[in-house]
C-alpha cells in the first residue's frame, strides 16, 4: 500500500481552509454576540432614563423631553 503525497497535501490544504473558515465564523459570531449585548445594555439604560425623577434628570443635565427622546432611540440608537 502506498501513500499518495499529493492527495495528502490536498486533504491538508482543504482541512486548513476549512479551519480558517470555522475560525472566521466563530470570530463573526463573537462580534455579533458582543454587539447584541452592547445594544441590549444601551436599550436598558435608555429605558431607565424614563424612571428618573425630574430632579435626577436635572442632576445629569437632561430635561424630561430629552430623556424621552433618548429612550425612543431604542436598541440600535437610530
Amino acid at each position: 500500500m502506498s501513500v499518495n503525497v499529493d492527495h495528502g497535501e490536498t486533504i491538508l490544504a482543504l482541512s486548513s481552509r476549512v479551519a480558517r473558515r470555522v475560525l472566521a465564523l466563530k470570530a463573526f459570531a463573537l462580534r455579533w454576540q458582543q454587539a447584541l449585548s452592547r445594544g441590549s445594555a444601551l436599550y436598558r439604560s435608555r429605558r431607565q432614563l424614563l424612571e428618573l425623577s425630574d430632579a435626577q434628570l436635572r442632576d445629569i443635565g437632561l430635561t424630561r423631553r430629552e430623556a424621552a427622546a433618548e429612550a425612543r432611540r431604542g436598541f440600535g440608537g437610530g
